[in-house]
């Protein structure tokens, strides 16, 4: 989850700090700028490119500061570490990735291969492996990060009871119930997990018919809903409800009817970060890496959980002027 930040650090915070700041000294140091740039003799002021830094990207800006602090503040907590080795791994699983995206791309958009590509312009994969793996270097303090939220995040779901599911929707209680008599007769032709892979699609990753592992209470997040989307409290509570395997009667909720099967369970873990350690490093190394979805429960909880004072007289520098247009 390394962090793409919408502008430079230096210049949001010295528009910040422009803006904010009651102390009007100035050092010798740093220089009061007036002028931003000039076109034609005509003068662009620092305060208006200040107060267009802060209106259009100060916002997000701040909100991504405050999930930083957040998450440093937990590493400490919990005294969450990223050796060189795991860094050097993590950055080199990006260049793979990326690799292989490539790869396809190629293949999809030329017809050909990637290393036909690079041989055109006099260089071999291994060269071009070496040149992106050189340009992460110079983001290493992100992947560092990157690796630190991966682990906390980790420990964070281990000590969650969850449920994976496979799921129908239909929109009426007649087809559902249809369904069910088809698949729940003696001389039955199908299963539900083959009747869901013919009707919402083979459950490739998460994605219709396929819910990500989620906990009893996700419902009530917000910011998990976008990978969740069909996920309210009738829709949980049946699907604690089942043992692996099983699959439910149909069902009413917001977004319409249906019958779920859990796929899979995930008891929690309790213990210290420090005790699971070993888990959470084999999960990761396994490939059981945390999902979008759950980074947006953490975020959501640890946002609920803690205390944040976001400044009044700021947030009204984010509002949108709307110019009359009579």
């Amino acid at each position: 989850m390394a962090q793409k930040y919408l502008l430079p650090v230096l210049v949001v915070l010295i528009a910040l700090g422009a803006r904010l700041s009651a102390d009007e000294t100035v050092s010798s140091e740093k220089p009061k700028i007036e002028t931003a740039a000039t076109v034609n003799d005509r003068v662009i002021s620092y305060d208006a490119f200040v107060e267009g830094l802060i209106e259009r990207h100060g916002k997000a800006y701040l909100e991504e500061l405050i999930l930083d602090t957040l998450l440093q503040e937990h590493f400490e907590r919990h005294e969450i570490k990223a050796e060189t080795e795991e860094v050097d791994e993590e950055i080199r699983r990006d260049v793979e990735e990326e690799l292989l995206a490539l790869d396809r791309r190629a293949r999809e958009t030329e017809g050909r291969e990637l290393k036909d590509f690079l041989a055109e312009q006099g260089k071999t994969v291994l060269e071009f492996r070496k040149s992106l793996i050189k340009n992460r270097e110079k983001s290493r303090d992100a992947f560092r990060k990157q690796v630190k939220s991966q682990k906390l995040v980790t420990y964070f779901l281990l000590g969650r009871e969850r449920v994976s599911v496979r799921y129908i929707r239909f929109d009426t209680e007649r087809e559902a119930k249809a369904l069910l008599q088809q698949i729940n007769a003696p001389d039955a032709k199908e299963t539900f997990v083959q009747a869901c892979d013919r009707i919402m699609g083979p459950a490739i990753q998460p994605g219709p018919g396929h819910l990500a592992p989620f906990a009893r209470e996700d419902y009530k997040l917000q910011v998990a809903r976008p990978l969740l989307h069909h996920l309210d409290k009738e829709f949980s509570v049946v699907a604690f409800s089942l043992k692996k395997g099983d699959h439910s009667e149909a069902f009413q909720t917001r977004a319409g009817w249906f019958v779920v099967s859990v796929i899979k369970r995930f008891p929690a873990r309790e213990g210290s970060y420090k005790r699971l350690e070993t888990e959470v490093k084999k999960a990761i190394r396994t490939g059981n890496r945390p999902q979008q979805t759950d980074y947006n429960t953490w975020i959501g909880l640890a946002q609920i959980a803690s205390k944040i004072e976001r400044t009044p007289a700021l947030l009204k520098m984010f509002e949108v002027k709307i110019i009359d247009s009579k």
